[in-house]
């Protein structure tokens, strides 16, 4: 259950969804009084209206003009917090009588009711959070609405898109691009003014199946581009070599052209550990999965969930290799399978 409760001081009665509010309780701001207001009105089912509201106070009263509950609450500027000064009711006005319509929850409550769960995992689907709504407002909120209310949780955790661009530039040193040879990605990168495009802030390398996909277009050569494949793939700048000079063998035109490459673009032997052993950019499809959810966060906020995320992957795996060695087993279960299918095969 959501809680509500945003009392400063030990001494003061806390909030509770279903108590009238008492004179003397505090808050941290403004807002914060009006969402419990709102928490309060959407459960004893009645709609409040804004008397008066500025930066010094907040005056609210129930839309039943024959009802006599009102609260004023002021800002305590030497303390910096909120207080509620009077209370007048209780409510008069009959439940009964009140449509249940959910007409006080509007997207910025909603998304302060939800920010909690959303903090704990930004990848939650709307209709999820909109069960959780119903759970803990008693309200069926339209999927429209939660998508709101979202956004402006996500904006109020990690900050708006603009605020989140100005942000990006700090999470993107050593930064290596995978691309093809498109003309107007070469043209960025040769932009020396782009500094942040230039090592060694960023490197810039090709894509091995376009590399492939390009060398068998122009030539129809299937030995050719399996060659090709092998030598960019290769670990050793001998086996390279040696692979390169095949490909000389081959189609001198196509050694050519592959000349014409720097070769720290090309092959994983010259790139300087720069592409962590990703040649093509399929990886990418890999990740639009596993990060499917963080795609409607700010551009820094994904980086840093795709962050958070290799890195939980990797505490995992070291978790379940300690735990393997701990039991006694030598290999791994992908490793121990492999020896398993080829005893099976001897």
């Amino acid at each position: 259950m959501f809680d509500l409760s945003p009392v400063m001081q030990a001494e003061v009665s806390s909030w509770t969804p279903r108590e009238q509010s008492m004179k003397g309780m505090v808050f941290a701001t403004k807002l914060v009084v009006r969402h419990a207001l709102i928490w309060y009105a959407v459960r004893e089912n009645f709609s409040f209206k804004t008397e008066h509201s500025n930066l010094e106070r907040l005056m609210v009263s129930c839309e039943d003009n024959s009802c006599p509950w009102s609260i004023r609450a002021i800002c305590c500027k030497g303390d910096n917090v909120w207080k509620i000064a009077k209370c007048k009711g209780p409510h008069t006005c009959d439940e009964i009588q009140n449509a249940h319509d959910g007409q006080m929850i509007g997207s910025a409550f909603l998304a302060y009711v939800l920010e909690c769960y959303i903090r704990e995992d930004p990848t939650y689907k709307i209709k999820n959070l909109c069960h959780v709504a119903l759970a803990d407002l008693k309200y069926e909120v339209s999927h429209y609405k939660v998508w709101d209310a979202k956004q402006k949780a996500v904006a109020a955790i990690y900050g708006d898109f603009k605020e989140s661009y100005a942000e990006l530039p700090h999470f993107l040193s050593k930064l290596c691009v995978i691309s093809d040879r498109h003309p107007g990605i070469q043209v960025v990168f040769r932009d020396i003014s782009r500094d942040f495009l230039q090592p060694p802030m960023t490197e810039h390398r090709y894509c091995l199946c376009h590399v492939c996909d390009n060398v068998n277009i122009r030539w129809n050569n299937e030995t050719l581009t399996n060659l090709v494949w092998r030598a960019a793939s290769a670990t050793q700048e001998r086996k390279f070599n040696a692979t390169f000079k095949l490909i000389e063998n081959v189609n001198w035109d196509a050694h050519q052209y592959l000349k014409d490459v720097p070769k720290e673009k090309l092959a994983l032997t010259f790139d300087e550990s720069y592409r962590y052993g990703v040649m093509t950019t399929n990886v990418s499809e890999c990740f639009n999965g596993v990060l499917k959810g963080a795609r409607s966060l700010p551009i820094t906020a994904m980086v840093k969930y795709t962050w958070f995320k290799l890195n939980a992957y990797f505490d995992d795996r070291r978790n379940k290799s300690i735990a393997q060695l701990n039991s006694g087993k030598k290999w791994c279960k992908y490793a121990l399978d492999i020896f398993m299918r080829n005893k099976a095969r001897a």
